[in-house]
């Protein structure tokens, strides 16, 4: 059995940490049982993430069932599995030391390596601001994403690291009624359906690990990056190589080095 670990975020309940989890998991499921664990997280958050998942994604619901909640340490120490896949190193700083698999972890923000003299670790990453011993950049299980129907057109779906809306509101031609923003405790249904374009205001704040990029490409959407930068952080390198190479990159493959090693 093998198993993926995520620490809850009560005040970022829905972030892409934890969709990068549960497209890993789901992934994974296909060649070996796998269990999704999540700590600090109560009944109530979990069912509301999996109707999240639900609408996002088109998947066999029965694996639903391998999310479960850990929330001890006797609870991780008691786990079985032969290895143990973290996503961000927030999760793996709260939970790797009372794990007996061997481990593996994106490093998705700067980390200072440890390692264990009782299980392996193994660091991954891509970027200059990571720290990793196998170069691996996080990918997407776009096989499970669910098809969009028809695009509400004229409309604008705004972000931003600061959540600081009202900057980006003011830069930009559009009537504020269509106008959408994240909402980090839950999601827009169909979110991709109910905007054709993206503005992403980035104000120097380092995104380490953006998702929304690589996903408005796979949805075909126009992408404004307003603000410039000169931060050079997963925004702009994810924009431009995806601009320059396309997308198939970031598709999970049964050789992509963390699944490889996951599999091994």
């Amino acid at each position: 059995m093998l198993a993926i670990f995520y620490y809850f975020l009560p005040d970022r309940k829905i972030n892409g940490t934890l969709f990068y989890c549960f497209e890993y998991f789901q992934y994974l499921n296909n060649y070996e049982d796998t269990i999704f664990y999540i700590k600090n997280i109560s009944e109530d958050d979990l069912d509301m993430v999996k109707e999240t998942f639900k609408n996002k994604y088109d998947f066999n619901h029965e694996i639903l069932d391998n999310i479960k909640i850990v929330d001890t340490i006797s609870e991780l120490y008691k786990i079985e599995s032969t290895k143990s896949l973290f996503l961000d190193t927030n999760s793996f700083e709260k939970m790797f030391r009372f794990l007996k698999s061997d481990v593996l972890v994106y490093a998705n923000t700067y980390y200072e390596k440890v390692y264990s003299n009782n299980k392996k670790i193994t660091y991954y990453g891509t970027y200059d601001y990571q720290e990793y011993d196998i170069e691996d950049k996080l990918r997407f299980n776009f096989n499970i994403y669910k098809e969009i129907d028809e695009v509400y057109t004229d409309t604008a779906y705004i972000t931003s690291p600061s959540i600081n809306y009202n900057k980006i509101i003011d830069k930009i031609d559009i009537q504020e009624s269509n106008i959408l923003t994240k909402n980090v405790d839950k999601p827009l249904d169909n979110l991709f359906e109910q905007f054709d374009t993206l503005y992403y205001y980035h104000n120097g704040f380092r995104d380490t690990n953006n998702r929304l990029i690589v996903e408005c490409f796979h949805y075909d959407k126009s992408i404004v990056i307003i603000d410039n930068s000169d931060e050079e952080d997963s925004v702009y390198l994810r924009f431009s190589d995806i601009m320059k190479n396309g997308i198939s990159q970031y598709q999970l493959q049964i050789d992509t080095p963390i699944i490889k090693d996951m599999l091994e």
